[in-house]
């Protein structure tokens, strides 16, 4: 498992707060290619060389000017072997505690970062084809994803069944996180309204008090809604009742 540096960042949308939990690479059967191809083209260039050199050993402009072009063979094949071991090297999934994400690094200068979110991941699947895949234990794991979404495909992974079990048990972790979140929200918001209308009957109780401090100060009497329904009551009544 590749080691995780805190401090990096895998790609651009990565939050400050948002923390990698995995770093998966290609399995090692990738760079051979660009291992041993190189190797060859050494050995049967140099081999040739050596040909050359010793066929026209007496020929000293033939000798430098088979040197000068075995130089720069080599050294193109050496930048070709080490573009190709980067561009393998650079496609990588990276796993935080919120997203998965797959960067595939199309050449030197261009590369694609597809996003998805924790939450959208319905299953996570891995294969291993023949019998070298299982020797070698890598293989490909497909993560499916809610409603029309493309599934998210790593190919050519080493413990692509551990990487699995990794991704849905970040997935779970993710959603009891996600609800106890939620709870919290929620349960402050009731607080809040709660003290809210604690905080309105406490005004309207102080408002009450004040305008009867004011009038007992003034030496008015307090409006009471009692007494005015009483006076209406009387006003309403017949002149010749009592």
């Amino acid at each position: 498992m590749p080691e995780i540096d805190k401090n990096h960042k895998y790609f651009e949308t990565q939050e400050p707060n948002e923390n990698v939990l995995r770093v998966v690479r290609r399995h090692w059967v990738v760079y051979m290619p660009s291992i041993v191809a190189p190797v060859l083209v050494y050995v049967i260039s140099i081999s040739f060389f050596i040909f050359i050199y010793h066929t026209f050993s007496s020929h000293e402009v033939i000798q430098a000017l088979s040197a000068a072009v075995l130089s720069v063979f080599l050294l193109f094949i050496t930048l070709f072997a080490y573009a190709n071991w980067l561009v393998n090297y650079l496609n990588m999934q990276v796993i935080t505690d919120s997203h998965v994400v797959d960067i595939d690094q199309m050449n030197l200068f261009s590369r694609k970062i597809s996003e998805l979110d924790l939450q959208e991941i319905q299953d996570v699947s891995a294969t291993k084809k023949g019998i070298f895949q299982s020797f070698l234990n890598y293989g490909d794991v497909v993560i499916q994803t809610a409603g029309e979404m493309e599934n998210f495909t790593f190919d050519m992974i080493p413990e692509p069944d551990q990487l699995a079990r990794d991704v849905m048990l970040i997935r779970d972790q993710y959603g009891r996180d996600q609800r106890r979140y939620d709870a919290n929200v929620v349960g402050y918001q009731v607080r809040e309204q709660s003290a809210n209308q604690g905080l309105n009957q406490n005004q309207q109780t102080s408002v009450l008090n004040q305008s009867s401090l004011g009038a007992r100060q003034t030496g008015v009497q307090a409006p009471n809604p009692d007494i005015r329904q009483t006076d209406a009551d009387d006003s309403s009544r017949p002149s010749g009742e009592s």
